[in-house]
């Protein structure tokens, strides 16, 4: 997966200038709760849990089944602090689609202002304000579009700290709407968000590159419905710098004034570390300094496999050839080819053929099958074995990663009807790997009776 993205978007920064040029309440409620978004300035790319609070139509894309975060930014100096967190689950994907859901708390507290009379002289009393806002997220996936909705209630307090007067009391409804569709490496989404009585509509774009440098290029703009109120644009880059570090910087531009904001990311097994820097150009509102954490967890979420190749029920015996071994020894390519072996068995697809059984009948055939990877190879082998499909393929190593490479070979034909690959850096990921090999090639499968 492509993990460094350029970032042209911006989409909830918008609300902030909204709520300042209008007047309107409840600002914090505008400010967009991920750590990562606004390291980079953007909508898209890396986000995290709280993206489901931002464009809904993204809470689909988590990698596994359950979501969890917590966020705190000190803004303007240390005087305003903002905290969040959030939860969210996702189904498994199916061809029909699958459902996720996401809430969220948060809320914020201004350090105590010095209040003065007419005259500008201090009173002795300092002004308080605070406030908490809680919501609910919808989102449903369908292949490569996402569609959501979510709806937050948030509200805010004035008072004063010497008589315990209550000044008064604010609140308001914000309902966010949004799509996503990703068609190869462009990645583009839409989004509508109202507080109150303003509206605001977005749309956006990124490309993904590849290369030496992965990334991509893009761009958003979001503007007010309605009124005098300017638009708000804005973009950034995410950059995998190591396995362990990702790091970030963005520009946006809101209203005549712009923001500079720069990050990074920790990735610790299913945990991550997130903090981000804002600074205002010319830095008329001070600075702000976000931190989150993030934890996914759960079962691992992969893509539904349309069926592949066409196998009648007469039909669905298979074999596993001794896997090829690159930059490994022969003994552990040996042992990937178990293991797929085993979770074909689990997955219940096929009829597998027993490793002994096959051993025997090669033996008794004189037969080498250790680096049979071309298609006369297979159909040679799969003819001995008397099998329909023979799963061919090569276990190796490259730099710090392990690769394994596997195709299917129709043995009547000689086609290679279905191919995929994984990779880890791990004994865990690998084995989670070819978990992953053996499910999507059992759902390429389309059996006939």
């Amino acid at each position: 997966m492509n993990r460094a993205v350029v970032h042209l978007a911006a989409l909830l920064a918008a609300g902030s200038a909204v709520a300042a040029e209008t007047g309107g309440t409840l600002e914090f409620s505008r400010v967009p709760l991920s750590v990562r978004q606004q390291g980079a300035a953007g909508l898209y790319g890396s986000c995290d849990v709280f993206k489901a609070f931002s464009n809904p139509g993204l809470l689909g894309r988590q990698p596994r089944a359950f979501e969890a975060g917590a966020a705190n930014q000190l803004q303007f100096g240390g005087d305003q602090n903002l905290w969040a967190v959030a939860g969210a689950w996702a189904a498994q994907p199916k061809e029909q689609g699958s459902w996720a859901a996401a809430v969220m708390a948060s809320g914020f507290s201004l350090s105590p202002i010095e209040d003065f009379d007419i005259v500008g002289q201090p009173t002795g009393q300092k002004i308080t304000l605070g406030g908490l806002q809680g919501g609910l997220a919808v989102a449903y996936q369908w292949n490569q579009i996402g569609v959501g909705a979510s709806a937050r209630y948030a509200g805010e307090s004035y008072g004063t700290t010497v008589k315990v007067d209550n000044l008064g009391n604010r609140s308001a409804v914000t309902v966010d709407g949004g799509a996503v569709v990703t068609l190869g490496r462009i990645e583009a989404g839409v989004s509508f968000r109202r507080v109150g009585v303003t509206s605001a509509v977005g749309a956006g774009a990124a490309y993904k590159l590849n290369g030496p440098f992965e990334g991509a290029i893009g761009g958003d703009w979001t503007a007010p419905l309605g009124g005098s109120v300017k638009g708000y644009g804005g973009g950034g880059v995410t950059w995998k710098a190591h396995r362990m570090l990702e790091v970030r910087a963005g520009y946006g531009v809101r209203r005549t004034e712009g923001v500079l904001s720069a990050g990074f990311t920790v990735p610790w097994r299913t945990w991550t570390f997130d903090y981000a820097f804002q600074a205002a150009v010319p830095g008329a509102f001070g600075a702000s300094h976000l931190v989150g954490l993030g934890c996914s967890f759960g079962p691992e979420r992969v893509e539904p496999v349309r069926a592949a190749f066409t196998m009648e029920a007469k039909e669905k015996t298979l074999a596993v050839a001794a896997f090829e071994p690159q930059n490994v020894s022969a003994g552990d390519a040996s042992v990937i080819s178990d293991l797929i072996r085993n979770e074909l068995v689990r997955e219940g697809t096929f009829n597998v053929i027993e490793k002994a059984n096959m051993d025997k009948v090669l033996a008794e055939q004189a037969f080498q099958q250790t680096g049979c990877t071309t298609s006369e190879c297979a159909v040679k082998l799969g003819k001995l074995l008397n099998v329909r499909f023979l799963v061919v393929g090569s276990f190796g190593k490259i730099m710090d990663s392990f690769l394994v490479g596997m195709r299917v070979v129709d043995i009547e034909t000689g086609r290679i009807v279905y191919s995929d690959a994984a990779q880890g850096k791990s004994l865990s990921e690998i084995q989670e790997g070819i978990r992953g090999l053996a499910r999507r090639l059992a759902g390429a499968v389309n059996r006939v009776r």
